[in-house]
C-alpha cells in the first residue's frame, strides 16, 4: 500500500470555531500551520480536524469525515 499524505495529529476546533483543542481537551500552545491554513472550508467544506502533510510536515484543516491514518502521543 502507499504512503498517506496526511495524518491526524488529535487537533480540533469543532466545539468552537477558530479555538483548537487537543483530544485531551488541552489548548495547542504549539502551531505549525501551513502557508494560509487553517482555512476554515475553502471550498465551502467544514474543517474542523488537523492534519500533518507528508514530506514538509505541516497543518492543514480538514474535513473530519475522511478515514485517515493518526499520530498520537504516549505519556
Amino acid at each position: 500500500t502507499g504512503v498517506s499524505a496526511y495524518w491526524w495529529i488529535g487537533l480540533s476546533d469543532s466545539a468552537s470555531e477558530g479555538s483548537h483543542r487537543w483530544v485531551d481537551g488541552s489548548s495547542a500552545s504549539f502551531r505549525d500551520w501551513d502557508g494560509s491554513e487553517p482555512d476554515s472550508g475553502h471550498t465551502g467544506s467544514i474543517e474542523d480536524c488537523v492534519v500533518i502533510t507528508h514530506g514538509r510536515g505541516r497543518w492543514h484543516d480538514d474535513e473530519c469525515r475522511f478515514t485517515r491514518p493518526y499520530i498520537c502521543s504516549r505519556r
